[in-house]
């Protein structure tokens, strides 16, 4: 299934910038330094692959250079196949390293990134290697089918250049749940450090007690133990703590904005229901005057007067739209749910803009799916629906046809599409025209009026028949507005 990465957050790319140029001016390239110059051993051909994965990784920084980096990395993973004066061990990995820039950007199927799985794999043995150095245990990296020896600064440089390899794609796998700015990624960034450096330095003190002779083996078993848990319990419970804190704020926070939500519906009902009763007087005292009840007027008056007529309407619309999608949004609406054929009211429908289409130049078709199942709808709600996508249609269409169509969604669903061949949509502007208030423009420079509610009250309605409204549209070519509505539950014979 296909998926779109989100871009790194600011605190992600800062903290990987950061940690990137830390690791790679002061980690890989002072280790390259110390090794030519003899204050610790490593092989020129080591130092070698150092730099060029470093170099690897500093293009990978830079997207437009990414390709180059794999190459580098390509070279990386050849060079101790071709050039055999690496120990065993040391050679796998930067084959292992090599392989993870070449795929680092390459993520499977289900988007996992199976450059995070390789890298893991030295950081692990380099990881084993270095605890032998710090338990001052030569044997403990030559156990039986496990002598994977390796230098100190090698090791090392392994574990620092494989935290730059994670560090420089953020919104990757584990550095993106790492670095998130959930409540997830704040636990771990707390405990992952306490979980890695605490046992490691009581584990060193315990066996340095023992080595001192200050108490036993079981002695300092049985402290190193107590210590881990009651630390972890503490720190545990320290996070438990912060972690109720936050989502204290989250719940206050969202009850802010729920309150402010229901005072603005409050005020706007408030609002458009004060002015129906104005609007009112004024619209019957136009029509008495512009009917002449009140006495004769003359043409110049007559046509104020009309236009007077038609903004008094659009604002009558306007409230009444405005009205309706406050009570879909905030209060709940008794729908009138009742079995009948849907390819009816879309005909009758249908029949009814076929003068004001032919005035406009413009013609209805119907393609129909005969013997569809009947719906369970409210017709008054379907209704409105179906007009507003016809108003919608005809507003942007200045010539040609709009077409109806109902068919078979599935196996228990039905779906209802107008379509249109107007002037289509911007693929930018898709996403706006559920939106309530929403005007687009249409890029002719020619306003169509409306008062942006259509589409969002027809989406909520849609939804409140647990089904669903979506938009298809060529820019240029025309727009289909489509809504699927399920079929009604078959009743079984148990349950008539």
């Amino acid at each position: 299934m296909a998926r779109i990465e989100t871009p790194p957050s600011p605190f992600q790319k800062n903290l990987s910038n950061v940690l990137f140029f830390a690791v790679i001016g002061i980690g890989s390239l002072s280790l390259v330094v110390l090794g030519w110059q003899q204050r610790a051993p490593m092989h020129p051909l080591t130092a070698l692959c150092f730099i060029l994965s470093a170099l690897s990784l500093l293009l990978f920084n830079r997207i437009e250079a990414s390709k180059l980096g794999m190459a580098l990395g390509a070279l990386v993973a050849a060079i101790p196949f071709f050039i055999r004066q690496m120990t065993p061990h040391t050679a796998f990995n930067f084959f292992l390293i090599g392989l993870a820039l070449v795929i680092l950007d390459r993520p499977t199927k289900r988007w996992y990134h199976p450059s995070e799985f390789l890298l893991l794999i030295v950081v692990s043995t380099s990881a084993f290697v270095l605890m032998g150095y710090v338990y001052n245990a030569s044997s403990f990296t030559q156990a039986a089918r496990f002598n994977i020896s390796m230098p100190f600064n090698t090791a090392l440089g392994f574990l620092i250049f494989c935290l730059a390899a994670f560090v420089v794609r953020p919104q990757h796998g584990l550095m993106r749940t790492l670095t998130g700015e959930g409540l997830g990624s704040v636990t771990i960034r707390r405990l992952l450090p306490v979980s890695i450096v605490l046992p490691l330095a009581l584990s060193v003190l315990s066996l340095q007690g023992q080595k001192a002779g200050i108490y036993g083996t079981e002695f300092g078993t049985a402290i190193y133990t107590l210590s881990v848990v009651m630390i972890f319990a503490l720190v545990i419970w320290f996070n438990a703590k912060l972690l109720n804190q936050m989502d204290l704020k989250r719940k206050l926070a969202e009850e802010k904005v729920m309150e402010a939500a229901r005072v603005k519906s409050d005020f706007t009902s408030m609002v458009s229901h004060e002015l129906r009763t104005p609007l009112t007087v004024i619209k019957e005292s136009v029509a008495i005057v512009y009917d002449e009840t009140a006495g004769p007027i003359n043409v110049d008056q007559k046509d104020f007067l009309d236009t007077a007529k038609r903004n008094v309407d659009r604002l009558g619309r306007l409230i009444n739209a405005v009205l309706d999608y406050q009570k879909l949004e905030s209060q709940p609406v008794t729908f009138t749910m009742v079995e009948q054929d849907l390819n009816k009211i879309i005909a009758e429908i249908g029949q009814s803009f076929i003068l004001p289409l032919k005035s406009k130049g413009l013609r209805v078709q119907f393609e129909l799916k005969p013997d569809l199942p009947f719906l369970k709808f409210d017709t008054d709600k379907i209704t409105q629906v179906l007009i507003n996508l016809i108003n919608n249609a005809m507003k942007f269409t200045e010539k040609g046809t709009i077409t109806l169509t109902s068919e078979l969604s599935g196996d228990n669903a039905v779906k209802v599409a107008v379509t249109d061949q107007g002037i289509g949509i911007k693929k930018e502007d898709l996403g706006k025209l559920f939106e309530s208030f929403s005007q687009i423009s249409t890029g002719t420079g020619r306003q169509t009026g409306g008062t942006g509610l259509g589409l969002a009250i027809s989406k909520k309605i849609i939804e409140k028949h647990n089904g669903q409204m979506n938009v298809s549209s060529v820019f240029g070519q025309g727009t289909t507005f489509y809504f699927i509505l399920p079929v009604k539950e078959r009743r079984s014979k148990d349950n008539p």
